[in-house]
């Protein structure tokens, strides 16, 4: 063999054998031959366990020479590249941001980095992640005085879960060793999920009792069904009061521009009709000339608002005792494209108002819909007026 891969049996050091190897002082054994800016040299290779166990360190030397040799020769694989640490990782995936949402996704990393302390990603298992669950269970809420609840609980865990997802996916993690995710067989934690209330239109007057901060959104998204953050965005250059009306059936129409931020390919706004005088109300709330967005610079936090509203919606139900749990801004979504579907339109232009687009639109609206069949009841009808079972002979009354 040449002396680049050459194996040395003994302690080599200086090019002298030692008489007392393997049990020799010297703690010393030769790596091969290497040839540095065109000399030759000897690098040399210091065992730590050699202070206690000369044999094993003999054995440790000789096998990393032995496997450096095979790797040369191909006949082994090299190491792959070390995971990167939880922290740098979290760093790259959730940095420092202004914007909300990356915010608590970040906090909720950092929370599980100061439970199961920094180490590779790849030394992360799913029982440190179940335990970290388990003691979210037993945190104190600060909403209903007692311990967080499962869906809580969920929402934290998810940020996790999408660390973990990102990873698994991310090309840059390609040659390195991690390649299981510890969240693909955790349960998931939520309780079961209630079906989405859909807000009635004999509940529109629960709106014009809310106060405008909450009530020109809403009814934002009570005319032209968008979501939640795209009505809260929306600037003074999306309203316009040049539209249409039908005499006898509709008022005066204007229309507001709405960018879909779901679609995923860059397409204009949708410009979608409303009544001319919610066009006034709207462009009422410009305090000043150079305001932009039309509930204030910068506009609300989706959350924050959110958060309030479920607040107010609680006083307002206890105030006039009816039931508001469950009516929120994406429950007037589901109405809206309920509604459109019962007055008879077709299922276009339930996309359409919903903002969806691509193979996924049909699926989309029937999943926001609640709509009832009537074909279906009338189908029913008919087998039960159909319906005639025969007495068996000889049976009593």
């Amino acid at each position: 063999m040449k002396e680049p891969f050459a194996l040395y049996r003994w302690c080599h050091k200086n090019g002298t054998k030692c008489a007392t190897w393997p049990r020799c002082a010297c703690d010393w054994y030769d790596n091969p031959t290497v040839t540095i800016n065109g000399s030759r040299k000897r690098i040399w290779f210091h065992c730590e366990h050699t202070a206690t166990n000369k044999d094993l360190a003999y054995k440790l030397a000789l096998a990393n020479r032995q496997k450096y040799v095979r790797i040369a020769g191909q006949l082994e694989a090299p190491d792959k590249e070390p995971a990167p640490r939880l922290s740098q990782y979290i760093d790259q995936v959730a940095p420092p941001a202004e914007d909300a949402g990356r915010t608590k996704t970040r906090k909720n990393l950092l929370d599980f980095l100061t439970f199961v302390k920094d180490r590779p990603l790849d030394e992360v298992t799913g029982s440190q992640i179940n335990a970290w669950r388990e003691t979210m269970l037993r945190r104190p809420s600060k909403t209903t005085g007692g311990t967080w609840s499962k869906n809580t609980v969920q929402r934290v865990y998810n940020s996790v879960k999408g660390l973990f997802s990102h990873a698994d996916g991310d090309d840059d993690l390609a040659g390195t060793r991690y390649t299981v995710n510890p969240c693909a067989k955790l349960e998931d934690w939520s309780e079961t999920p209630t079906v989405r209330r859909a807000w009635p239109r004999e509940s529109d007057w629960i709106i014009e009792a809310l106060d405008d901060y909450f009530r020109l959104p809403l009814k934002i998204i009570r005319f032209t069904g968008c979501r939640r953050t795209e009505a809260l965005t929306r600037t003074k250059h999306d309203l316009s009061e040049v539209g249409y009306a039908i005499p006898g059936f509709s008022p005066k129409m204007g229309w507001i521009a709405i960018p879909r931020q779901k679609k995923r390919t860059a397409q204009p706004a949708d410009r979608l009709p409303i009544p001319v005088a919610l066009v006034k109300e709207l462009r009422a709330q410009l305090k000043h000339p150079f305001q932009q967005h039309l509930f204030g610079d910068p506009p609300p936090d989706p959350g924050t608002w959110s958060s309030q509203l479920t607040r107010a919606m609680k006083k307002l139900g206890a105030t006039h005792n009816v039931d508001t749990s469950g009516l929120c801004a994406h429950a007037i979504r589901h109405g809206v494209i309920t509604g459109v579907q019962d007055d008879g339109a077709p299922a276009m232009i339930a996309q359409k108002i919903g903002g969806w687009s691509g193979s996924s639109a049909p699926q989309m609206v029937q999943r926001y819909s609640r709509v009832n069949d009537k074909s279906l009841l009338v189908a029913s009808a008919s087998i039960a007026q159909s319906y005639r079972p025969k007495r068996r002979k000889g049976a009593d009354r």
